[in-house]
């Protein structure tokens, strides 16, 4: 494939960042002890040892990874590989370095896709704002959203997964499927993720894009035989592990807040129709829009109706907000309710402290939020468009 001048460059400067960030990660964010205690580590130490064809689920592997993070053997259920196999093939770079080095280069791609998904973000729903404002809502989305962090300081991979359907939604549009497949193979290095690749796809096929499906599933099938290959048919395990990390109380059900189950049932079924009826609403629109504003019901669905490890998930509402700053732009009050929502983590962070909250309040009360200023903002925007005639990220101005 022949790159412009104007696309090389810009990915030479993307590179650039991406080391600038590196440097910053091992200088600033990394903390220099507990050197195995990220949300990487787990991961490597599995994808290397099913390298090597043994089964990353097991005991005899958890065990040894336990003892190398510093943790006691009956924190088995918490620190464990999890994620399904194919992850040792599509972030296997990762892998293969040591993890001093891998770990610093993840963290520092994680700074770099949150400074850089609200730019993208932005430009493929033509809006050109102001740069404060830019410059506002990605230092927002970045640091006093602190769910951020924990991809750029502890390695996790909600950051990536949200980038990865950000980049599926913007090679759909720029009509490269091979790209928009890999961006959405992607996306399912995490078993939420898994969820939400899933209603892009079927989104996808309900859209008659076909290729970028058919794409997506050879893929996905290569690697799944290569790993089942490597270590067998591990889906048992898998699903065995995730429902012993349900077992053991490490997650939180966001509709479950009241402890009352015909109420927990009730919200389900509230939430499940209201992602149905802005779907619906939602179809008639150019794909430039019906994406992403689809997109955003996705994410808020799955986060109120699936179970979630704490409130790092939350990285996802992103997209939503984002969505509700663009939808909202003419409205001065919603520019500053965005940016309040993004500082909203420290205040649920130091009421929870106060009054003994876990971050099952903030799961709860922040998508449903979120849902109702979408709903809002949709209800204003619906009005007759205009097809924009083409879209191209390295040429529109932000």
């Amino acid at each position: 494939m022949h790159l412009s001048r104007q696309k090389t460059s810009l990915l030479l400067i993307l590179l650039g960042l991406w080391f600038v960030l590196t440097v910053t990660t091992q200088l600033w964010l990394i903390p220099k002890k507990m050197p195995h205690d990220y949300d990487l580590f787990p991961r490597w130490y599995g994808a290397r040892e099913m390298l090597q064809g043994v089964n990353p689920y097991t005991d005899a592997v958890t065990y040894p990874m336990l003892k190398a993070m510093g943790y006691p053997l009956y924190d088995k259920y918490i620190h464990r590989f999890y994620y399904p196999a194919t992850v040792t093939w599509i972030l296997l770079p990762f892998w293969l370095l040591p993890f001093s080095l891998s770990i610093i280069l993840w963290c520092g791609l994680q700074l770099l896709l949150v400074l850089v998904l609200p730019l993208l973000v932005f430009t493929l729903l033509s809006w050109r704002l102001p740069p404060l404002l830019l410059a506002l809502i990605t230092v927002f989305s970045a640091v006093p959203w602190r769910h951020s962090a924990n991809s750029y300081v502890i390695g996790q991979y909600t950051i990536f997964i949200l980038a990865c359907l950000v980049i599926s939604w913007w090679m759909v549009l720029e009509d490269r499927p091979w790209f928009a497949a890999i961006a959405l193979v992607g996306s399912t290095v995490r078993s939420e993720g898994i969820v939400l690749t899933a209603a892009l796809l079927l989104f996808l096929l309900l859209s008659r894009h076909y290729k970028v499906v058919m794409r997506w599933a050879g893929i996905m099938s290569v690697l799944f035989f290569l790993s089942v290959a490597q270590i067998g048919f591990w889906i048992p395990d898998f699903l065995h592990d995730i429902r012993g990390y349900e077992a053991n109380q490490a997650t939180t059900f966001a509709p479950a807040i009241f402890g009352v189950n015909w109420l927990t049932y009730l919200m389900i079924a509230i939430i499940v129709g209201w992602g149905i009826y802005m779907l619906y609403q939602m179809y008639s629109l150019p794909m430039q829009y019906r994406l992403p504003w689809s997109l955003s019901v996705f994410i808020l669905v799955a986060l109120l109706t699936l179970r979630q490890t704490k409130d790092y998930t939350l990285v996802y509402a992103l997209l939503p907000i984002w969505i509700i700053a663009w939808a909202g732009r003419k409205q001065p009050w919603n520019t500053g309710g965005v940016l309040l929502i993004l500082i909203s983590p420290w205040i649920y962070n130091a009421v929870g402290a106060n009054m003994g909250h876990d971050s099952q309040v903030e799961q709860f009360l922040t998508p449903v939020l979120l849902a109702g200023l979408l709903t809002y903002q949709w209800l204003r925007w619906k009005q007759p468009y205009t097809q924009p005639t083409s879209i191209t990220v390295s040429t529109v101005s932000a």
